[in-house]
């Protein structure tokens, strides 16, 4: 199905319209079908968000680390969060939505909501869609929570994925989840795949789904963007009014900016945007100007500093940048090579190649054995197979699902990495995706700060210096760095990613851009569709209807054009036929005339 709005030839399938079809009946079908946590009559507005004399003074002096918090700011904070509770207590559909900015609160209120479900006896499920948010982001606040089963929930947190895969697998699981209540955090990075499983999921257990996020930031990288679907076409959690009271930023300055920067609003966003540059937050520059020698400046940023960019190239880039000034800062620190492998991006078609592979590389393959999964360091590539190590048996091409290449890293003690794998260690479990500060480097083993140990050549971590944006949205730090060049600036800047990048930080934000004229060229651009595919399927059958329309009156047309010509011609023959008529009586007229003298009597 295709059509042409302005300049941009827009296309989708039947199949996606189905997926947000189905997204739109279950959420419409689940309007007032659960029990609500507390019946709306009986509601009473809990102690701690209520704006009195002693809370706002409490919410001021508890700000006093640093942070700039007025009377009327932390009142109006306590009653956006109090609308939201209200609705989340008192609501009785199945799906619900929680709207709220950048560093507002949402995952912290999230504990009071969790607490209120456990209360009710409901079983409690948290997730997100990437493990950063979920395993890592989700399961901190499990430390900040003050009863041992809240605790539990937040412990327990993970991907939306695993959650589906779980349920459709293993029978007492998914048994165990009904009539739960299922929280997802940073739900606007929901794809119409995912949000379709999950609803299916919701209404054949009979549980409830909370979704809490930002349709202002950073959507989807998979197709279709459903929470903001929904928002559009059902004011799905409108009405409940949106959190927008930031507590990350430190400054009055910040946080107002904040709310610029993520209002959704063209004007707005540029003002802001034009403030940072005045102030010097965003300033022409790149690596060199970015990472600074001084070790001080260093050992702050490894420890409270977040560095991104929008594309793994420059995030790569940054990395081994803050490396050589970390290095040279710290002369006496002792510096070692540490594997890590990068997944090769290759065609289902390359795998089938023996150039694809190299001795040293390391394979995911199929194990005809058990089914499973496994990785293993390829030894030898002949035109039968791969050979790896601890494996007599030759893999065939149709098997290897993955490639990965080999990358040294050059790190030493007090310098970050990610782990890409889960690792069980000594009965404790390490995530993927969580930061790990090196402690130390001896005897071929790399030791964290965590307890971890690993060998030089494990290969399971990759440089944790910088991230793109997307693995920083849900992240909070003390300071924020982003370098990008024009190339980088045409590809991806817009207003979600910027929104995002500006909203990490708590004190200190600095951004370094090749030309700042790029970047207000393509600063205010959005990724947020305003067409969907059923909009397109709206369009279409409008464009038939049109058509049929034009059609009917074109035959109208014809008709007409068919009746007028026939009137017309019918015309000529009655003036044809009467200009005969008087021709004939003419002649009559002039024979008599003629014969009359001839004729007359004698």
């Amino acid at each position: 199905m295709r059509k042409k709005i302005g300049d941009h030839e827009m296309i989708t399938t039947r199949a996606i319209i189905a997926e947000e079809e189905a997204i739109i009946n279950a959420v419409k079908e689940g309007t007032g079908k659960k029990a609500a946590l507390v019946n709306p009559e009986q509601y009473q507005m809990p102690e701690e968000l209520k704006p009195t004399y002693d809370r706002l003074s409490r919410l001021i002096d508890d700000a006093s680390n640093g942070e700039e918090m007025t009377a009327e700011l932390a009142k109006l904070w306590l009653e956006q969060h109090e609308a939201v509770n209200k609705y989340v207590m008192t609501s009785a559909d199945q799906f619900l939505n929680i709207r709220g900015g950048a560093g507002v609160g949402k995952t912290y209120f999230m504990e009071r909501l969790v607490r209120a479900s456990l209360d009710a006896g409901r079983p409690v499920v948290l997730v997100a869609p990437y493990g950063e948010q979920s395993r890592v982001t989700l399961r901190v606040e499990a430390e900040k929570a003050t009863r041992p089963d809240v605790a539990q929930a937040f412990r327990e947190a993970n991907t939306v994925a695993w959650l589906l895969n779980k349920a459709r697998f293993v029978p007492g699981f998914r048994e165990s989840l009904r009539g739960a209540d299922i929280y997802v955090d940073e739900a606007s990075l929901l794809d119409n795949h995912t949000m379709v499983g999950l609803v299916s999921l919701a209404r054949d257990i009979d549980a409830r789904v909370i979704f809490q996020g930002d349709t202002q930031q950073l959507h989807a990288v998979g197709r279709g963007q459903p929470l903001a679907m929904l928002e559009r076409e059902l004011g799905f959690g409108m009405h409940a009014g949106r959190i927008n009271v930031t507590r990350r930023q430190l400054r009055l300055e910040d946080k107002r900016l904040a709310q610029d920067l993520s209002s959704g609003d063209a004007a707005r966003f540029s003002a802001a945007i034009e403030t940072l540059i005045e102030r010097g937050a965003i300033r022409r520059g790149g690596l060199d100007e970015a990472v600074y020698a001084d070790p001080d400046q260093q050992e702050r940023e490894k420890t409270c500093g977040h560095n991104c960019a929008a594309t793994h190239r420059l995030a790569e880039r940054i990395s081994e940048k803050l490396h050589e000034a970390y290095k040279a800062a710290r002369p006496e620190f002792k510096m070692a090579h540490i594997t890590t492998f990068k997944v090769k991006r290759l065609q289902s078609t390359e795998l089938f190649s023996t150039a694809s592979y190299k001795r040293g590389e390391m394979i995911e393959y199929e194990s005809d054995a058990d089914k499973s999964v496994r990785i293993a360091e390829v030894t030898m590539v002949t035109a039968d197979g791969i050979r790896v190590k601890r494996r007599q048996e030759l893999i065939a091409f149709n098997k290897v699902t993955a490639v990965y290449s080999k990358i040294m890293l050059e790190r030493g003690a007090g310098e970050a990495l990610l782990l890409t794998a889960k690792i069980k260690q000594n009965g404790k479990i390490y995530e993927n995706g969580s930061r790990q500060l090196i402690a130390s480097i001896e005897n071929g083993k790399v030791r964290f700060e965590s307890g971890l140990e690993l060998d030089l050549k494990d290969g399971r971590v990759r440089q944790g210096d910088a991230v793109t944006t997307y693995k920083a949205q849900g992240a909070s730090r003390t300071e924020m760095i982003r370098v990008e060049d024009n190339r980088s600036l045409n590809a991806m800047a817009n207003r979600e990613d910027l929104h995002v990048a500006f909203t990490r930080h708590r004190a200190t934000a600095r951004m370094f851009v090749q030309d700042i004229e790029v970047l207000r060229k393509t600063a205010n651009r959005s990724i947020i569709d305003q067409v969907t595919p059923r909009d397109l399927e709206a369009l279409a059958r409008q464009n038939r209807i049109e058509q049929i329309v034009e059609r009917a009156f074109e035959q109208a047309r014809r008709v007409a054009q068919r009746v007028r010509s026939a009137v017309q011609r019918r015309h000529e023959l009655i003036s044809e036929l009467r200009f005969k008529r008087r021709q004939v009586k003419a002649r009559k007229i002039e024979q008599k005339h003629s014969r009359g003298p001839s004729m007359s009597p004698v």
